[in-house]
């Protein structure tokens, strides 16, 4: 997620609606970038994931986005081909 803006920002919190999924924000240059991390949970079963990552920021023209999530998880086998 990167600031494009004169102004910095912050990163407030994040919501994510796919249960089989952990969303993570780190800092890259705090106000400017940020880097979001998307990970299944370990004990995820094979199949498709759908749902979205809402972001909430403090800057007042963008106080949240929305970002689509879609993805499959794959069997154990076909994974590690």
């Amino acid at each position: 997620i990167k600031n494009r803006g004169t102004k910095p920002l912050q990163v407030v919190r994040i919501q994510n609606s796919a249960p089989d999924v952990v969303a993570e924000v780190t800092p890259v240059k705090q106000g400017e970038e940020y880097r979001l991390t998307l990970k299944t949970k370990g004990e995820s079963k094979p199949g498709r994931i759908q749902g979205e990552v809402q972001v909430f920021t403090d800057h007042p023209e963008e106080k949240m986005l929305t970002i689509p999530l879609y993805g499959i998880i794959a069997e154990a086998e076909q994974a590690r081909q």
